[in-house]
């Protein structure tokens, strides 16, 4: 129910709900379980909705370090979390304290996804787009021109994911 709110955007269900889940999670299946994490996560995820960045940014990095800790840095949900972190300092506009959490988030899934994955794809995108905030514009267009390329021909040139990059 906790995700039906969230994707009703009844964030303040979804917050109340997600409290319950880690809650109980915490106490049934402990503190460093992946689906304790998960919940704390989706907490996280549902503050950053909200509107609430401190308090979503104090969630996601318990966890992120709770992941690292548990999975090591290459877990795809370590990954996932370093991921929304760069997000999240994105919308707040904090594209120095972004920069260095989205190079590790690209460096990472180039060592250990394929090359034509699309979440390496992802990654390189938000890289430029930062790159693009900090008026680093030469880095961020070549960057920006490979993950458009990868894309196109991975998933498609009408694909939205595609769409978005080359915006």
């Amino acid at each position: 129910l906790a995700t039906v709110a969230w994707y009703r955007r009844d964030f303040g269900r979804a917050i109340a709900m997600y409290s319950d889940v880690l809650s109980a999670r915490s106490r049934l299946l402990g503190a460093r379980h992946r689906d304790t994490l998960k919940a704390q996560f989706d907490l996280s995820s549902s503050y950053q909705l909200s509107g609430d960045l401190v308090r979503a940014e104090k969630l996601l990095r318990d966890v992120l370090e709770q992941q690292r800790q548990a999975f090591g840095s290459e877990d795809p949900d370590t990954l996932s979390s370093l991921n929304n972190l760069q997000g999240l300092y994105y919308l707040s506009k904090r594209y120095a304290d972004a920069l260095p959490v989205a190079t590790e988030v690209f460096e990472r899934r180039r060592r250990s996804l394929a090359s034509d994955h699309p979440d390496l794809f992802t990654a390189q995108h938000n890289l430029a787009a930062i790159l693009f905030q900090l008026r680093r514009e030469e880095e961020a267009e070549a960057l920006v021109g490979g993950a458009l390329e990868g894309r196109r021909r991975v998933i498609g040139r009408r694909h939205s994911g595609t769409l978005r990059t080359w915006e």
